[in-house]
């Protein structure tokens, strides 16, 4: 992601980034909720939207599952009535559920792809980082996901078998505080066989 000014300096600029990869099991959701609490204990204002019909990130943050996210894409609906508070201050989530499964039953459409986008775009802007914790796999809300994103993270595997972010070895992610502003720093080494 880079570096983030301090939150709410200046003219509100909403962050969009979608936490991706086409494996289940690859710390979408872990890499999301870690990511959106260090950065509300920072002070940022952050909106998890969880676009995986699991709601593994809905659950962790308290929320349950609630079908609002699919009525806002299917319907075109605004987001708003579906924001909820978490137990963690300044972080806001939009719940999945099991219905975003169907959402690839509306590929037809005409703009279907950009559903989300859309429906982001008019929420009232209280919020510096939009959090996407999106699917494990490359379907229309993966799509939905990218058309709404300013930027992606994503795991690599660097080696043949297990990668150094789930095996531990080798791989590391920290965050840096810089005059004010927050960065990553990311560091990953080849597992050899």
């Amino acid at each position: 992601m880079g570096c983030l000014d301090h939150p709410r300096q200046g003219v509100p600029n909403v962050r969009t980034v979608a936490v991706m990869n086409e494996k289940g099991g690859s710390g979408k959701t872990t890499t999301t909720i870690s990511l959106a609490a260090v950065l509300a204990e920072r002070g940022f204002r952050i909106l998890v939207v969880d676009l995986d019909p699991q709601a593994s990130a809905s659950l962790w943050l308290g929320r349950g599952r609630e079908p609002g996210l699919y009525r806002a894409i299917a319907e075109k609906r605004d987001l708003e009535p579906f924001v909820r508070a978490t137990a963690v201050a300044g972080l806001d989530i939009i719940a999945g559920s099991r219905e975003l499964a169907a959402v690839d039953d509306l590929r037809g459409r005409i703009g279907i792809q950009t559903a989300l986008k859309r429906a982001l775009a008019r929420l009232h802007v209280r919020w510096d980082i939009v959090l996407i914790d999106c699917p494990p796999n490359l379907g229309l809300l993966s799509v939905n996901a990218l058309a709404a994103a300013d930027e992606v993270v994503g795991r690599q595997n660097l080696g043949r078998r297990r990668s150094p972010i789930n095996s531990g070895q080798g791989g590391r992610v920290e965050m840096r505080r810089h005059a004010g502003r927050v960065t990553w720093h990311t560091e990953m080494h080849r597992t050899d066989p």
